[in-house]
């Protein structure tokens, strides 16, 4: 699930930029599609750092810090894709800090404001029974 629109990224970017990071054939016009390609990444790339302490995909209301790393990282990433040979460095150091604050979150020394689950995972069962323990107190003895 997206997190931004293609919008969201046209606040921090000209459209001379999205085209010249769009536009392949040399039509002189936005590809919408390759912009909502790069959105679908970057919500991907959240959800992998996010969903050990968050429901992914989040509904609902999308915290403002999610939209911003989202458009951080799209914006990125659409660099990325088009061979650029540099990005600038607003971008760059905007993706690094996106993705420094993904770790964060991901650690539990960052939080998104919203409710964490803690998903429940099975004990694992063993096939043998507890009376055959190898270091017992008897057999430990002495050392």
């Amino acid at each position: 699930m997206a997190y931004i629109s293609a919008s969201d990224i046209s606040y921090v970017m000209t459209d001379t930029e999205l085209i010249q990071l769009t536009d392949d054939a040399g039509t002189g016009s936005i590809v919408t599609g390759r912009v909502n390609e790069v959105i679908g990444m970057a919500a991907a790339i959240i959800d992998s750092y996010i969903g050990g302490r968050y429901k992914v995909p989040l509904t609902a209301l999308v915290p403002e810090v999610v939209k911003t790393v989202s458009v951080s990282i799209g914006v990125y990433l659409l660099y990325m894709r088009s061979g650029f040979p540099v990005i600038p460095d607003k971008f760059k150091w905007a993706y690094d800090d996106a993705i420094t604050l993904l770790k964060d979150i991901a650690r539990g020394t960052a939080t998104l404001g919203i409710e964490e689950t803690t998903q429940e995972r099975e004990n694992a069962a063993s096939n043998k029974p507890a009376n055959d323990r190898i270091f017992t107190n008897n057999s430990m003895r002495g050392y």
